[in-house]
């Protein structure tokens, strides 16, 4: 077994120098992961001295350990630390030494007990728990499954093939292996869970034809399926068949292990993640007493919780964005019920688990767009919150924290009761990823004002290039995006500076791998938010700049005012100050200002400084936009228009400043008018002045006079209102603030103060939930006043549905709103407003829902009644006469659309899709009908889907489509009298998964 060990790690050492990287390195944990795999040996006992001076002569420990690592027994603290690791029975000689500090930002105290590895030597099967613990069904259509085997012949993808056919790898993998992988592994589970004999015969059928596959990189993703194959049919294979899977699965195993020391994307990407879930479930099967598998596993379990956990911090954040905080998400929280239920092992308490949860509550309010940087689906910046709702679901079984439960629409877990995330800091610094996250109402994005920004350092390859780069989103819509789609062609566009609402000099752009940024200050308040991104580097933008930093000062009543230093490595410089939107009118400029148009909000800005600026807008794409996976062009109307504003300056000197100011507005506000800007240039200082709002920037820290206050603040807002007196304050970095010769803040060190805020919550009497007129459950409410922002009324409880329908929501009559009232009931949202009378109509499931109200005014509650259920249900359908077939292309993004309008006729059929992803979007159609008749309307490629079909405004009836496959048509509405001419056909979207091939009418 020695030999065989040492073997293994001379192979893993021909994949990386490792020990090199385990010299000097720094880590977020107390509990640091130190290892010397290049001279271990199986069977040595090894010395570990610790100290925290080079020297050890004062903080020393000394540790012992038998295998390849060693994680130290007590805390350390905060700072630099020196190693030593001798191997003992040579007289102490010295296998290696360095160096590591452990982060001043964050101290992670977790430690765990010993894996109980001898669970696992016991006889097969080795994983009944784990699908005890599965929620596979007792009624799934195993027989059905049970029939699937793999085809004849699978491509070896192992082999190299042209890059221009590198999209049929991807489709090949997501198209045959992956579904192969996924019943595979259902099939087995459901035979552990209820010792089925036909799931054994399937599972060893199987397992045989996979042990064949080879390619590593094709098929490290069935290892997981292999491997409950092999646990479940275990007893009915004969040794030459054990020894072949065996082998096999030995391979992959090990294959997976390697990759994790040489995973060149780090060990915060996504798929490290996924190979750790894979890992544990093969080195389940496998493991032996005393076999290379337990070392290996023993390895892994700690790397995993003392060095790969670690990375990502305490926060529960991703640095690849939103969309990989769910795909890796999901890996994390398999491996750490894999540890849990295999080993013993409670990775559930980690502080990254435990706050993983909150991460999509602050940057995708439900009813709104994300915030989110790095890759994403198409576009993107494209998706809308609630996000990631089965990897909360799955996490929040094991954490129970109230707000996701909220968040995910689930009233009450394990006596837990949902809780609307009213009452917590609505803003947040993500100091482990370096992102800022400012809201101004977390419970419905169409009442909220967010903004993001980034300055950190790089993780992974899905981030960008986007250092000092801001986001803003406002009552539902996006402004200011995260430009660029995640696809083949638009990749390259996509990770560049060019994509990003930052810095541009002389054609270039940041290096997303060298030009590292870090957010130095962060500070918020009730009226107020501020920070402060810096890079700091002589090599930065190709060697064109060596300074850059960004101050952003958010006024919550809706301004932002932007302050940029820029320090360059040349005399003459152009610069670049970008802008993106994607919405559908383009951005607007006049002279140093310009206007961005959405449906509910827009964004008007201005360029204080430079006072000459040259501002041009463009098209984003140079070159088409293409599928994701099979490299086609999108057609033309499938693609966001996302357009870049560049404010571009040339200056003839080294240091150069950029000022700017933006206002956002909310449309149905009838006092949205435009505010203006006003540039206030001071001795060693600049501040705007904007609507009784001053805000300063004072690079030199120095004594500042403006309008009745003196300070020394690095940077300073505050609001005089009209009378003159003094209403808000927040200093970033000052010793004293004067207003009108009177000392309102003073200390003897530099801080960030603010003046106390007002801020109360009062109890709203009496609040009412009627369903049907009678009680439908409890709601609780409180009513939020602060000196400078509207009053909020929140509302929240629970209720029961009984039945599957179309139900009215209406404002209960005693309340007195002001504007909109929003109202969320489940995962879905409407908003009661004065032009609908304060009702709308929303399509409900049975079940117990969770229901959040937000309004302002005197908001008192709802009252919900029934209206209808279906009245069609879906059924097979052979077209007989067709008159006319309708290829369905949304004119508009498909991706995120507000309504699907919908206005191609076309008898050819293509793969193209209309998805509704919203209750409310509708489509419609101009239709020219050849003849007066009945038709019958037919659909191809949607199910599970609830919605209404109105011809000409009115209203046909309510149809449901059940599990009908993508090839069969499907009948959906009764007949429709259709005189001759034209008619507007519209389909209203209510509940469900429903997409649209194409449809026809059919005598």
């Amino acid at each position: 077994m020695k030999k065989v060990l040492c073997e293994l790690i001379s192979i893993l050492l021909s994949f990386t120098a490792y020990s090199a990287q385990c010299v000097n390195f720094s880590t977020n944990s107390a509990f640091p992961f130190i290892e010397w795999y290049e001279k271990y040996e199986a069977g040595s006992t090894y010395v570990i001295d610790i100290s925290s001076v080079e020297d050890f002569s004062m903080d020393k420990y000394e540790g012992k350990s038998i295998d390849s690592f060693y994680v130290p027994e007590k805390a350390l603290k905060a700072g630099k630390w020196y190693f030593k690791v001798f191997k003992e029975d040579k007289k102490k000689a010295l296998i290696t030494e360095g160096s590591f500090e452990i982060s001043n930002e964050e101290l992670i105290k977790f430690r765990l007990p010993q894996a109980k590895l001898n669970l696992l030597t016991k006889e097969h099967p080795r994983l009944k728990s784990l699908a005890l613990a599965s929620e596979v069904n007792k009624d799934e259509k195993i027989d059905e499954l049970c029939k699937t085997i793999f085809p004849g012949k699978l491509i070896d993808l192992s082999t190299d093939i042209d890059k221009k056919e590198a999209y049929y790898v991807v489709k090949n993998y997501h198209s045959l292996l992956f579904p192969i992988a996924l019943v595979m592994e259902k099939v087995a589970l459901y035979g552990l869970k209820y010792e089925n004999t036909q799931c054994k015969e399937f599972c060893k059928r199987n397992a045989l034809f996979a042990a064949e596959l080879r390619g590593k990189q094709s098929t490290y993703h069935i290892t997981s399926a292999l491997a409950y194959c092999y646990d479940v049919a275990w007893d009915i294979m004969n040794d030459e068949e054990r020894a072949k899977v065996e082998k096999r699965l030995n391979e992959l195993k090990d294959y997976l292990f390697e990759s994790m020391f040489n995973w060149q994307h780090g060990i915060t990407h996504n798929l490290f993640w996924r190979r750790t879930q894979h890992f544990f479930i093969a080195g389940a099967v496998l493991v032996s007493p005393g076999s290379l598998t337990e070392e290996q596993i023993k390895y892994i379990l700690n790397m995993l919780t003392y060095k790969a956990l670690p990375a990502l911090g305490s926060q529960g954040t991703s640095p690849e964005s939103l969309a990989y905080h769910s795909f890796g998400g999901k890996c994390i929280v398999s491996a750490a019920k894999e540890a849990n239920e295999l080993y013993k092992f409670d990775l559930f308490k980690h502080p990254w688990l435990q706050s993983a949860g909150i991460f999509p509550v602050y940057c995708a309010p439900p009813m709104g767009y994300a915030i989110t940087f790095g890759d994403n689906w198409r576009p993107n910046h494209g998706m809308k919150g609630p996000l990631n709702l089965d990897f909360e679901k799955l996490l929040n079984k094991n954490i129970l924290n109230p707000y996701v439960f909220w968040y995910c629409g689930i009233p009450e877990h394990d006596n837990i009761k949902a809780k609307a995330p009213f009452d917590i800091p609505q803003s947040i610094f993500y100091r482990d990823i370096g992102w800022c996250v400012f809201n101004t109402c977390l419970v419905d994005a169409r009442e909220n004002i967010g903004i993001a920004f980034k300055s950190g350092k790089y993780f992974t390859s899905h981030q960008h290039s986007d250092q000092n780069s801001l986001i803003v989103n406002a009552f539902g819509d996006a402004l200011l995006v995260d430009g660029g789609y995640y696809n083949a062609n638009n990749r390259e566009y996509a990770h560049s500076s060019m994509a990003h609402n930052t810095l541009m000099i002389n054609g270039k752009g940041q290096n997303k791998i060298k030009d590292i940024g870090n957010i130095s200050e962060f500070y918020d308040s009730t009226e107020y938010g501020f920070c402060r991104g810096i890079m700091n580097s002589d090599s930065l933008y190709d060697g064109n700049l060596n300074y850059f930093e960004r101050n952003l000062f958010f006024v919550k009543e809706g301004f932002i005012v932007i302050c940029d230093f820029i320090k360059a490595n040349n005399e003459k410089n152009n610069l670049e100050w970008l802008l993106h939107s994607q919405n559908r009118d383009g951005i607007e400029v006049k002279d140093q200002s310009f206007r961005i148009n959405n449906s509910n909000s827009q964004l008007r800005g201005e360029i204080l400084l430079p006072e000459k600026t040259i501002m041009t807008v463009e098209s984003a794409y140079k070159i088409p936009v293409t599928d994701r996976y099979y490299n086609i062009p999108l057609p033309e109307n499938f693609v966001a228009n996302e357009q870049i504003l560049k404010c571009q300056t040339k200056t003839s000197q080294k240091e150069s400043l950029i000022l700017a100011g933006m206002q956002i507005q909310k449309k149905s506000l009838a006092n949205s008018e435009d505010i203006k800007f006003r540039l206030i240039k001071l001795p060693n200082a600049v501040a705007v002045e904007f609507n009784s709002y001053y805000v300063l920037f004072n690079k030199q820290s120095e004594h500042v006079k403006l309008d009745g206050i003196e300070t020394n603040a690095e940077s300073a807002g505050f609001k005089i209102s009209e009378n003159g007196e003094l209403e808000s304050v927040m200093l970033i970095k000052g010793n004293y603030f004067k207003f009108k010769n009177k000392d309102i803040f003073k200390s003897e060190q530099k801080i960030n103060w603010k003046l106390s805020e007002k801020f109360t919550f009062n109890k709203i009497n009496n609040p009412i939930l009627l369903l049907d007129g009678k009680s439908g459950g409890y709601i609780s409410g409180s009513l939020r006043k602060s000196k400078t922002s509207l009053s909020l009324s929140n509302l929240s409880g629970a209720l029961n549905i009984d039945r599957n329908g179309l139900f009215s929501i209406q404002l209960a009559p005693e309340s007195k709103a002001k504007d909109k009232v929003f109202v969320r009931i489940g995962q879905k949202g409407t908003i009661l407003s004065k032009e609908n009378n304060y009702t709308a109509s929303i399509w409900l499931n049975s079940g117990g829902k969770l229901i959040n109200i937000l309004g302002n005014g005197d908001v008192t509650g709802v009252t919900i009644n029934f209206i209808s259920s279906e009245k069609f249900t879906a059924s097979p359908y052979k077209v007989k006469n067709s008159v006319l077939n309708i290829e369905a292309i949304n004119t508009l993004d498909k991706w995120s659309p507000e309504k699907a309008q919908i206005s191609l006729v076309n008898n050819n059929l293509k793969k193209y899709r209309v998805v509704f992803s919203r209750e409310g979007e509708e489509a419609a159609w101009e239709l020219n009908i050849p003849s007066d008749g009945k038709y019958k309307l037919v659909f191809a490629g949607a199910k599970n889907a609830v919605f209404e079909i109105f011809v000409d405004g009115k209203s046909c009836g309510i149809s449901k489509m059940e599990n009908m496959e993508k090839e069969k048509t499907t009948m959906v509405c009764p007949e429709l009298f259709l005189e001759k001419g034209k008619h507007t056909l519209m389909i209203k979207y209510l509940d469900g998964l429903f997409f649209i091939d194409n449809f026809l009418l059919d005598l």
